[in-house]
């Protein structure tokens, strides 16, 4: 019975040894597969999966290597992520894939603002390299693969990997700058368009003052002309109906000839006011007639009143004159 119980206990201890070897092995393969990639690129950038880690002779240093790579390129504000991995890590969809870099592009996808996603399959020496279109075209990003993979799938493959992250991010950097540069060009160009159209009705508004500010200036010039014209053809005609009566006056009798003399006199003084006005009006400029239009068209109206009033008298005198001889 004790050896039956021994038999039994170590028979139980077997049993449970094996579904704890089980259970382990199925923790160690779902600790590293496609969700575990994803999520360590997510976290740290990078990512080695456990079967690639095998075939590096220095896996210490691959990863501090990716990792200095991986700050770097976060420091640069660039989201690419690198990773040395092998099929049992990579997605169910990367199996059915007729593209390489078919499979990076899928991840990228999976990662929320990936700008680009480098995978290296260390068993397979297979590399896959997505970048979003909308940064870098398709070819432009395949323009960065190695040529040769003779020369990357070495002891220094976690460095060719870091500096194909790095191109990668100097070519987005440089895309980038230049649609920046391009959207501005633009963007200056559509500022020059629309500035267009107000210059042009500023020009055409400032041809219309400055027409109207010449033509105001040609036609003020013009009616003060005229207008000085008739005061000194009024001016003249008084001056020679004295002169003309003066040669008369002394005929006449004493009374008739002592109130023409006044006459005259009066006349004579309107005549020099008439042409004093006019010579003033003459001397100014067209902007003082302009904006002092009321003042010196009163003047000239006055200094008309005057020569048309003297003339009427001169007209009376004349008859009187006439009269008497």
């Amino acid at each position: 019975m004790k050896r039956s119980g021994r038999k039994g206990l170590f028979s139980l201890l077997g049993m449970f040894a094996l579904v704890f070897a089980l259970f382990a092995s199925i923790g160690v393969a779902s600790a590293d597969d496609s969700t575990a990639m994803v999520n360590g690129l997510i976290k740290d950038g990078y990512y080695i999966s456990d079967a690639a880690a095998k075939q590096l002779k220095d896996v210490n240093g691959a990863r501090a290597t990716l990792a200095t790579a991986a700050k770097s390129l976060k420091e640069r504000q660039r989201s690419v992520k690198l990773a040395l991995v092998d099929d049992a890590t990579l997605p169910t969809e990367c199996k059915s894939a007729t593209a390489t870099n078919t499979c990076s592009r899928i991840v990228r996808d999976k990662i929320s603002g990936a700008e680009a996603v480098i995978l290296v399959n260390l068993p397979k020496s297979q590399i896959s390299l997505s970048i979003d279109d909308r940064l870098v075209s398709a070819a432009d990003g395949n323009a960065l693969l190695p040529t040769s993979t003779s020369g990357f799938y070495n002891d220094s493959i976690a460095q060719n990997l870091a500096d194909l992250g790095k191109k990668t991010a100097d070519k987005i950097d440089a895309t980038v700058k230049t649609a920046t540069a391009t959207g501005q060009t633009i963007a200056n160009k559509q500022n020059q368009a629309d500035m267009v159209v107000p210059l042009i009705i500023m020009a055409v508004a400032l041809l219309v003052v400055l027409g109207a500010f010449f033509y105001l200036m040609s036609t003020t010039k013009t009616v003060w002309r005229k207008k000085v014209e008739t005061l000194e053809k009024s001016a003249s005609e008084v001056s020679n109906l004295v002169y003309r009566l003066s040669t008369d006056v002394e005929f006449l009798p004493d009374n008739i000839r002592d109130e023409v003399k006044q006459t005259f006199a009066q006349g004579t003084m309107q005549v020099t006011k008439a042409n004093e006005a006019a010579r003033e009006i003459k001397g100014a400029s067209t902007i003082t007639l302009l904006f002092k239009w009321g003042q010196f068209n009163q003047k000239q109206q006055e200094a008309v009143a005057q020569m048309n009033s003297i003339s009427s008298t001169l007209q009376r005198v004349d008859r009187t004159v006439k009269q008497n001889l």
